[in-house]
């Protein structure tokens, strides 16, 4: 898989294993709330953009510990 499919990937696990749906994740965490159906389209994030949402992630994960 590349890297693309590999973020998708991790968003999906994230999403069910926390009850979210697309919209509410794009939301919290890029303010968009098609950001996750446009990287089903396709969309290619930058670097950076991989490594916000990440470290968005994370944080929430530890606050929901």
């Amino acid at each position: 898989m590349g890297i693309r499919a590999d973020f998708l990937n991790e968003i999906e696990e994230f999403i069910e294993k926390y009850g979210m749906t697309a919209t509410s994740f794009g939301l919290t965490f890029k303010n968009s709330p098609n950001f996750v159906f446009d990287l089903r389209k396709g969309r290619k994030p930058t670097t950076d953009t991989v490594d916000e949402i990440r470290a968005h992630m994370d944080a929430y994960k530890d606050g929901a510990r």
